[in-house]
């Protein structure tokens, strides 16, 4: 006969036991990645193409493994990801802009989080609340931006020759057209 707490572990190292090769992890890092002691939802691992993110929730599901879910992330995308970095700026891992307009415009561009109830029964079983309702994400706002793909390029070359074998803290390009 098991405590609460040894089960409680048990159940946890055969989720991870179970877990680990569908996500392409040894165990022993997926084990470092949850740590020793209980602390709510955990990432363990981000950028699942379409098709593993599938197979493990199929996988996930198929085992009925409790506490364990696939979530969809979004990613804010730059067509052009090498070009007016200093202007766009960068996010974190956490998608929240820290650099240029993605941070000054962080607040319209990443919409908010939804969220959804779970209740659990007296065998530790998760399902989805009746009684309080489901918080859909709400997206973020686009953003479109004028910048001229050809003199941006033009510019970061130029500055690329003129600051070569230079450690410059900025740079002032001249342009004839420029008044």
């Amino acid at each position: 006969h098991f405590t609460e707490e040894e089960t409680r572990q048990r159940s946890v190292q055969r989720c991870l036991r179970l877990l680990a090769p569908q996500l392409g992890m040894n165990l022993a890092a997926l084990q470092s990645e949850i740590g020793e002691e209980p602390r709510g939802e955990v990432v363990v691992k981000k950028d699942l193409g379409d098709e593993q993110a599938q197979t493990v929730k199929d996988f996930v599901e198929a085992q009925a493994l409790p506490g364990i879910f696939v979530r969809e992330s979004l990613r804010r995308l730059h067509p052009f990801p090498d070009q007016a970095v200093h202007v766009l700026g960068y996010t974190n891992n956490d998608n929240v802009g820290v650099d240029g307009i993605e941070k000054s415009l962080d607040s319209v561009l990443r919409g908010t989080a939804g969220h959804q109830w779970f209740e659990r029964d007296p065998r530790g079983g998760e399902s989805p609340s009746t009684t309080r309702p489901v918080q859909p994400p709400q997206a973020g706002r686009s953003l479109r931006l004028t910048l001229d793909l050809q003199v941006q390029r033009l510019l970061e070359a130029e500055l690329d020759a003129g600051t070569c074998g230079w450690i410059a803290n900025a740079c002032t390009l001249n342009w004839p057209w420029a008044k």
